[in-house]
């Protein structure tokens, strides 16, 4: 659909400026709506094939993990690496769908790509992580098209539940620039430590005697 209204211009013939109002009137951010586009195709291969891949949940982000097979490949390419994950016992993952495109393509994944080992969250922040986990799946299986009906009544709601997800972020941010800023701190202490050791252990060593310094003989 927005795929559509992009390509042919009715957002114009909508009465809209350009195809960044047209979405955001729909609830619908330009980034968004250029993911969606992305996906929108793989996601249609992979809703028609739910019957042969039952645990495979699409979203978003799988979409565009295997657009770049399905621009190749075509419907054959997204089967086959979904395929290829089920007989390796492997969940429908990005990083999973990353590495095994990478692989049909013939390609060496690049080392930032390939699927990492999870790093330990510190205790502090585990109840907040598990937290950001579960509202990111929560706006990422967002009903765009259902929630767009609601507007103009629950645009307040809508703007109230942006700002909490934007201030939540901007305290993370602070919390993080705090640390580093700590971090830095405790790094010059360092430095000027181990340099008045240095300062001390050189006044401290042993002068050498004048007289047991030998002469030279008078030619």
């Amino acid at each position: 659909m927005l795929q559509a209204v992009n390509d042919s211009g009715d957002w114009a013939e909508a009465g809209y400026d350009s195809f960044e109002a047209y979405a955001r009137d729909r609830g619908v951010a330009l980034s968004r709506a250029y993911e969606l586009m992305t996906a929108a195709p793989v996601l249609q291969v992979m809703l028609s094939a739910i019957a042969e891949f039952p645990a495979m949940r699409p979203a978003v982000l799988h979409g565009k993990a295997l657009r770049g097979i399905f621009d190749s490949d075509g419907e054959s390419g997204v089967l086959t690496a979904l395929r290829l994950l089920q007989e390796r016992g492997e969940k429908v993952t990005v990083p999973a769908l990353t590495a095994v495109c990478a692989e049909l393509e013939g390609s060496e994944l690049p080392a930032m790509q390939r699927p990492a080992a999870p790093r330990a969250v510190p205790p502090a922040l585990a109840k907040v992580h598990r937290r950001a986990e579960a509202a990111r799946k929560a706006v990422e299986d967002l009903d765009i098209k259902a929630l767009s009906k609601l507007a103009p009544e629950a645009d307040d709601a809508f703007e109230e539940i942006a700002a909490g997800y934007e201030e939540a972020a901007k305290r993370l941010r602070a919390a993080k620039k705090q640390a580093a800023a700590e971090r830095k701190k405790r790094e010059k202490a360092t430095a000027r430590t181990e340099g008045r050791k240095q300062v001390v252990s050189l006044g401290e060593a042993p002068a050498i005697p004048a007289q047991a310094v030998e002469k030279e003989p008078v030619g």
